[in-house]
């Protein structure tokens, strides 16, 4: 392992983080992103950019000038033991991954390394997080014969001071007995292998803050998967947020500000939902001291009052059944309205349509000569797969809520069904000894029911029923 000179950061203590309004939650962002020739991207210049230091590609001549860059914290270079000694130099690591892709069957196609960036707990020390992200990168990338080249970057300047990261370059090639890089181990691009190193960076991370003595929370799954009723935020590329630190408003800055406003507003709702059910099982406990210290009345034949008492229960648990029904409605309105802003699927299904017809327009051979016809059928292409990730990420979120009103539909249905048993179950004297003054059900501000169930009147409007 090589540690190199690195810029000194700024350190903030707990007092700073308590003014700037901040909270002790570990945050979770784990996106892997592959660096190929195909879009236009030279390993040399990543590494150089990432560790901010001078790299000379000695294949193009082109000399990448970092060194001045501040924010890198250390860097350094993990391989496995045995390794020849060039794979710890930065400049001949990376000159030598650009050679080896030379001898590939589609050099201007190759892929030259795998970038992972990864946000680090701010509640470890810079020392605890070094060691957090080594730990893991000999288990899941080192042992594997990747080499690991490991840049740590301090919060930016007017942004996040929680957003401490580390930028992972990986070889796509292991080393052969030879020293030299092998040919690329295609079992490292599959999906399965990164969803298995996300919940294994949770895992890690979540033992380190333990260790530190803070809660280990970390959770890799998406909101969907946990069934929790919020918006996700997108990660802000340096472009956007140096935008947004100028005061200039991005796409993604709107996106994010929209998602985290409604997400207040449900973090909100869910409160005063909770203040409800709060009050509701006090006067619930009130009541049942009232009865405790009430005289027992005579005893007498209650199977009419049990009668009542069972026409009132069926029409509560109506009106309940009927009111979740609505709020459940209003609630899937509001998320749809929201979700509809938010990945803006009418807005791609037109710029799609435009597309088309720009292509047609494109469709020449002036356009052919020109490559306008192969640009139009490209960003037609990214149009689509924009569309269907959209389309995707709507459908989940509605089928996640979906699920989630299912199961409080479910949950009611059981706790009414377990009224009713227990009403059954009571001995009928143990009715009649309650109260004497008994009122028949009735919806609040409403008078109690005066007529049958089952008679000729036409049911009130009770508003739109949810479609399960």
């Amino acid at each position: 392992m090589r540690f190199e000179a690195v810029h000194a950061p700024k350190f903030f203590n707990r007092y700073e983080y308590i003014k700037a309004g901040r909270t002790s939650v570990a945050i979770y962002h784990y996106s892997v992103k592959i660096i190929s020739r195909a879009k236009g991207r030279s390993v040399t210049a990543a590494a150089a950019y990432r560790a901010g230091v001078d790299i000379l590609d000695s294949r193009t001549g082109e000399h990448h000038r970092y060194a001045k860059r501040g924010g890198i914290i250390q860097s350094d270079i993990l391989a496995l033991p045995g390794s020849p000694e060039w794979v710890y130099d930065r400049t001949k690591l990376w000159n030598e991954a650009e050679h080896r892709a030379d001898r590939t069957t589609r050099p201007d196609h190759a892929q030259l390394a795998r970038e992972v960036e990864i946000s680090l707990p701010h509640e470890l020390s810079h020392e605890h997080r070094v060691e957090l992200v080594q730990e893991f990168v000999r288990d899941r990338y080192v042992a594997k014969g990747m080499v690991a080249d490991l840049s740590f970057h301090a919060p930016g300047k007017g942004g996040d001071v929680r957003n401490h990261h580390v930028h992972i370059l990986l070889t796509m090639r292991p080393l052969n007995d030879n020293g030299e890089f092998a040919n690329a181990n295609r079992d490292w691009n599959h999906k399965n292998v990164l969803m298995q190193d996300r919940a294994a960076w949770a895992e890690y991370m979540n033992r380190a803050l333990e260790r530190a003595g803070h809660r280990g929370d970390a959770d890799h799954r998406s909101f969907v998967d946990r069934q929790i009723d919020r918006l996700p935020t997108k990660h802000l590329g340096p472009d956007a947020s140096n935008m947004e630190r100028k005061g200039i408003e991005t796409r993604i800055g709107d996106e994010n500000r929209e998602a985290t406003a409604w997400n207040k507003e449900l973090l909100e709702l869910q409160e005063k939902h909770d203040v409800i059910i709060l009050e509701i099982e006090r006067e619930k406990r009130r009541l049942a001291k009232e009865r405790k210290g009430q005289k027992p009345a005579p005893v007498q034949d209650a199977t009419p009052l049990l009668a009542q008492r069972q026409t009132a229960l069926d029409l509560r648990h109506l009106d309940e059944r009927r009111s979740l029904e609505e709020d459940i409605a209003l609630r899937r309105s509001l998320l749809s309205g929201t979700i509809d802003r938010y990945y803006d699927v009418k807005r791609l299904q037109e710029e799609l349509v435009q597309a088309r017809k720009d292509l047609k327009k494109a469709q020449t051979p002036m356009g052919r000569l020109s490559g306008r016809e192969q640009e139009r059928k490209d960003h037609i292409k990214a149009l689509g797969l924009n569309l269907r990730d959209a389309e995707r990420r709507r459908a989940e979120q509605l089928q996640g809520f979906d699920q989630k009103a299912t199961a409080e539909l479910r949950a009611l249905g059981q706790r009414q069904q377990q009224e009713t048993e227990l009403l059954r179950r009571t001995p009928p004297l143990e009715h009649a000894a309650e109260s004497e003054d008994f009122r028949e059900y009735a919806p609040e501000g409403q008078a109690p029911y005066s007529r049958a169930v089952n008679d000729n009147e036409p049911d009130p409007d009770y508003g739109p029923s949810y479609d399960r």
